[in-house]
Parts: C-alpha cells; structure tokens; sequence
C-alpha cells in the first residue's frame, strides 16, 4: 500500500497515520489545491441530502486520548497518509491532546520514552489535514469554502479537540460562505448547520436553524451529530427559538 508523507513540522514528534487517502492527493503539502480539500462539486456549497457512510459520521471510540490507536497500520484502501506534526502546536491549540499527552495513556508514555509516538487516526483524513495545517500555519492551501458536509466534519473535530479559538478566523469565511449561496433547505442541513453554530458560536445562523428545526421537526430530534441534548429537547414542543444571546457550549 503506498504512503503519502506529509511533514507540517520538520522536526515534529508525532506522527499521524490516516487510510482512505483520495488517490488525487499530491505528494507535496506545497501541491495541495484548496479546491481537493473544499469537498465541494462545482460551485455547490451545500451537500446532497443523501446518508452519510459510518466511517464518516462514527467519532472515535477510545476514552484514552487523541483518537483510536493501534500497533497495527489501518487495514483500508487506497494510500494512506502519514502526517508529520508537532506536539507543542497541538498542546498548545487543543486541550483534548494536552490531557492526553499528560497522562498515563499510551501516547504520553511513549512520547516521553522515546521522544516520538506514531498514531493511527481514525477521522477523515481529509479534514484532519486542514485542521492540522491551520494548527501548524500552513495555511495557503487551506480553503476560504467548504462543502456543509465538510464543515460539518471540521465542527466534529473542533468541538472534539476543543481548539475552537485556533480556527476562528476561518470557521467565520466558511460559515459566510455558506450563507452566500442557500439552496432550498432541507431537515437534515438544517440539522448540520444547527451543530455547526453552537461549536462555532455563530448566533445567526444558530437563530435561522432553530426556527426551521422548530417548524419542521414533527418529534423529538433523532441525529448522529454531537447536539447537546439540552438543545436536541427544544424540538418539537419549544415555540421559539430556543436559545437568544451568547451560545453556551458547556
């Protein structure tokens, strides 16, 4: 199986190792067009309404650190990617993997052992990449739009590395972005876009999501999205929108 090796610190101690790479991704960071990573078709911002595969939805498992590992590389088509990082940034930007790091877990123990630890990841690769770039600065090729499925996939690993402020000023260009080209929305959108405002603490477009979950959702919201549940029980029976002012995300 071929490797694509992506080195984002030179000198980083920790390797991350992603399956399911797209056959299309170059062999340089240098190469990489914003439009591979945007996961968006066209000129189409918003996705399709159509389910999404297990891989892609499934968070990671494991209670014990930054996400599943194994002594064994993922067992998965196509190439994988082998993404060079530092743990500084990451302590730095990402309280999820500072706990981990400082802990007994095996990633803290090997990484203070050996001076370096490789992780098998079990996110999409794609979206581990941007947010690994914009951790790391390199940030070229990082793209100014994304897909609502993209996004969707970037808000899952914010909220759970909980490094909202290191991507703020680019979760603000693609939320505006998606709010230049609104097609006619569908349930499960609204749901995504309802997820994708609480983490990024957008409170317009939480505001417009509410009021259509509110006039749409005949029962009790069912999603495989993260939403808190104190949030998920204001539909259907609450009349307004259920939050006004700052998003709380605790």
């Amino acid at each position: 199986m071929s490797e694509v090796i992506y080195k984002l610190d030179p000198d980083g101690d920790i390797f991350l190792v992603l399956p399911k790479v797209p056959e299309s991704l170059p062999e340089s960071p240098l190469d990489i067009d914003g439009s591979t990573l945007a996961g968006l078709s066209g000129s189409r911002i918003h996705s399709e309404s159509a389910p999404e595969s297990p891989n892609i939805i499934e968070a990671p498992r494991e209670d014990n650190g930054i996400i599943d590992t194994l002594q064994d590389p993922p067992d998965a088509e196509g190439p994988l990617l082998q993404i060079r990082v530092s743990s500084k940034h990451l302590t730095l930007s990402c309280p999820q993997v500072a706990r981990t790091l400082q802990s007994t877990f095996r990633e803290g123990n090997e990484l203070r052992s050996q001076g370096h630890v490789t992780i098998n990841v079990d996110w999409p690769a794609l979206p581990t990449l941007i947010l690994m770039m914009i951790i790391h600065r390199r940030t070229r090729a990082v793209p100014r739009a994304l897909s609502l499925e993209r996004l969707t996939d970037m808000a899952r690993l914010v909220n759970y590395y909980e490094c909202y402020e290191v991507v703020a000023v680019f979760s603000e260009m693609w939320i505006n972005a998606l709010d230049e080209k609104s097609p006619v929305p569908s349930l499960r959108d609204e749901e995504r876009q309802l997820f994708i405002s609480w983490v990024f603490q957008n409170n317009t477009m939480f505001a417009k999501s509410s009021k259509y979950s509110l006039l749409h959702h005949k029962k009790a919201m069912q999603t495989d999205l993260p939403i808190p549940r104190r949030i998920q029980g204001q539909y259907p029976m609450s009349p307004t929108p259920p939050v006004s002012g700052p998003l709380l995300r605790n």
